[in-house]
């Protein structure tokens, strides 16, 4: 469960062994109308984004307030479950495949003008075979572009999560792909430092507007020295 979606296993009534990780999302009613309507458009697109590095992706419907999407069920852990778990950082070449892999997801969605905007270690999935799936592909575009179509936006509100942000971004730009591949950047270097490239162990927090401003201001940490 999270902010605003929750995630079950489902099982075909028909068959069990048909197995799903059904997504049902409560949005903000001030959004509703708007991002149901995205998803149904998106909907068509995201069906094309078949690829071993992607979560499959079967649909999605409306019931009652909820949205509900019908996924790829997938076990294992995210990138950043396993960088939490871990007390060292990972190994350069397993940091730098993982992100690899993710990065081959991300150039099949970019091939089809679908940008993630939201790319982390907690929206890729390292698979018990060791295969990293990006996850929540459309979700965070049709969250974005609703709020950005509602009467109720709010003025200088940015799409995605602030640690990861590229820095145009930060700025106000609409994401791009060149915007997923920052994120992608950040989080191979979180992987090898084994925390975030602005939030060294020890440190104080930073706010979203602090950390937003570090994506403009500050250089990143020199990995060779660090590690």
């Amino acid at each position: 469960r999270g902010g605003m979606a929750a995630v079950f296993h489902g099982e075909s009534v028909v068959d069990p062994s048909i197995t799903r990780a059904i997504k049902v999302l409560e949005p903000d009613r001030a959004l509703w109308n708007e991002l149901s309507s995205r998803f149904a458009e998106g909907a068509r697109l995201l069906e094309k984004l078949q690829d071993k590095h992607i979560v499959r992706f079967f649909g999605v419907r409306r019931h009652e307030h909820l949205l509900v999407m019908e996924l790829e069920l997938l076990e294992g852990e995210t990138l950043g479950d396993r960088r939490r778990r871990l007390p060292e950082p990972a190994r350069w070449r397993q940091a730098a495949g993982w992100v690899h892999q993710a990065a081959l997801g991300a150039s099949v969605a970019h091939a089809l003008g679908v940008v993630h905007r939201d790319l982390k270690p907690d929206n890729l999935f390292l698979t018990r075979d060791g295969v990293v799936k990006v996850l929540d592909f459309g979700i965070a575009r049709a969250l974005d572009d609703a709020d950005r179509a509602s009467v109720g936006t709010r003025a200088g509100q940015v799409p995605g999560s602030p640690p990861y942000m590229a820095p145009e971004v930060c700025q106000g730009a609409i994401p791009t792909p060149r915007a997923d591949v920052y994120a992608l950047g950040l989080v191979l270097m979180e992987l090898l430092l084994g925390h975030h490239p602005f939030q060294p162990p020890g440190a104080a927090g930073l706010s979203s507007n602090q950390m937003m401003f570090a994506h403009l201001q500050r250089e990143m940490p020199d990995l060779a020295a660090a590690r």
